[in-house]
């Protein structure tokens, strides 16, 4: 005889007294019923919380069978294959080879360009009429539109905020709007470290390997400018602008100061700032209960506080985007079904399975209000600190007005610049060269 044990715990009992619940598993004899696959969705890796959203589905539509097509067994292998996966992709679906729903996000696909068209279908009208539409966020919705037409829809995104060591703030006397600053404007404060605080950082910076501070802080720093740099509808780059030549002017002299990044190899969960006055602390990697945790611990004996990106320079541009974005193929003849999934995917309960995988925050409100209510109650916490932490979370999550990433065009901009912060080319040649790899991206 098998018994199937399960154990849960009441939460309002002090302590930890779990119940136990034991039941007989009957054996039935036959064949299971078989079931028409409703439709199929393709992802490039198979992952826990698709593999879930999936099980709790056919539970709550046990007539209907999902096929999950993926083609790598786990994320890394994927990413050491990423590219050539993406390229294979974006033939995929031009060809129509690919399931009822894509996984886009995450996918290795330039999607800005594959979004401009109709291989995928316009969602715009069933969001809105959706019955989860009024918990969405909606600067992430209009986030992602691409001349007024959202054609995927993200379960839940990433975004960019600090840690701001309130008590260096006081120190170096400093009176400014630190949700309102802009990169040239961050590295200002270089100088007034340098010379009121010269034991201190304008970032702290971990990592375990050799790097250099434009690998670490280029990629925010270009990403908030590219959409000023490169029309993606009408496929213009234009590199050479005096404020984007100033602005990596001066980073590359602030990077030659000594207290520019203070590098650590080992993260302190409890003080990532050690001293500094900002650290990156984006939503994604760590579990929400552990940055609530170490916010609070931090703030028992010190202050600080957390404020969003900083912006680009020449318009208010903050930037988010999503590993878990999903679009319904053009071609599809059931996408009916494949809709019924993604609004499920929208659903509380399946918003709180998302929330526990480290790749950013629910696109539901209530998805949000459950990660905040279990991570609370995970560690026991309340209180002040608690409250601004989530506060600036839900505050900075409504900054985003911007969900893409530019994919490889903004690594073949990174790379080319990196040329010039290490000397090996100067900022004209870096570049040229980098608009010419963009110019060839454009045009595939």
């Amino acid at each position: 005889e098998i018994y199937c044990a399960l154990r849960s715990i009441d939460k309002k009992r002090e302590g930890t007294y779990p119940n136990h619940f034991y039941y007989l598993y009957t054996k039935m004899e036959g064949e299971r019923p078989k079931k028409e696959t409703a439709f199929t969705i393709t992802t490039p890796y198979r992952y826990d919380f698709m593999e879930e959203a999936i099980k709790l589905y056919e539970l709550k539509y046990p007539e209907e069978y999902v096929e999950y097509d993926y083609a790598y067994n786990n994320y890394k292998d994927f990413i050491e294959n990423a590219e050539e996966y993406g390229a294979k992709l974006n033939l995929d679906i031009i060809s129509g080879d690919v399931g009822d729903i894509v996984q886009i996000g995450g996918a290795g696909l330039n999607y800005q360009s594959l979004l401009r068209t109709d291989a995928f279908m316009d969602l715009t009208d069933l969001i809105i009429k959706d019955k989860s539409y009024q918990y969405l966020n909606k600067n992430v919705l209009n986030g992602i539109k691409i001349n007024n037409t959202i054609r995927t829809l993200p379960i839940s995104y990433t975004f960019y905020q600090y840690e701001l060591n309130e008590d260096l703030e006081k120190k170096l006397g400093l009176n400014i709007d630190f949700n309102k600053l802009s990169w040239s404007e961050v590295l200002d404060l270089v100088e007034i470290i340098e010379e009121k605080a010269p034991g201190s950082h304008l970032f702290t910076y971990y990592s375990d390997r050799k790097t250099t501070a434009w690998e670490v802080l280029g990629y925010n720093l270009v990403i908030v400018n590219m959409p000023d740099l490169i029309n993606l509808e009408t496929k213009e780059v234009n590199l050479n602008q005096e404020w984007f030549k100033d602005l990596l002017i001066k980073f590359k002299e602030c990077s030659e100061s000594e207290n520019f990044i203070f590098w650590d190899k080992q993260p302190d969960f409890y003080d990532s700032l050690k001293g500094s006055l900002l650290v990156n602390e984006p939503i994604r990697d760590r579990f929400y209960a552990d940055l609530l945790s170490g916010f609070d611990e931090y703030n028992k004996s010190h202050r600080s506080r957390i404020i969003p990106s900083f912006a680009g320079e020449r318009n208010n541009n903050r930037i988010g985007y999503s590993l878990r974005m999903y679009s319904i193929n053009n071609r599809s003849e059931r996408k009916e079904n494949a809709w019924k999934f993604l609004s499920f995917l929208l659903e509380e309960d399946i918003q709180f399975v998302a929330s526990d995988e480290r790749v950013g925050i629910p696109i539901s409100q209530k998805g949000v209000d459950r990660m905040v209510e279990h991570a609370t109650w995970m560690h026991a916490l309340s209180g002040n600190n608690i409250d601004r932490y989530n506060k600036a979370v839900i505050n900075n999550s409504n900054e985003i007005n911007y969900l893409y990433d530019m994919g490889y065009m903004r690594e073949d901009l990174l790379n080319a610049i990196g040329f010039y912060m290490n000397d090996e080319m100067t900022l004209d040649e870096a570049l040229k060269k980098a608009e010419e790899n963009i110019i060839i991206r454009l045009n595939e």
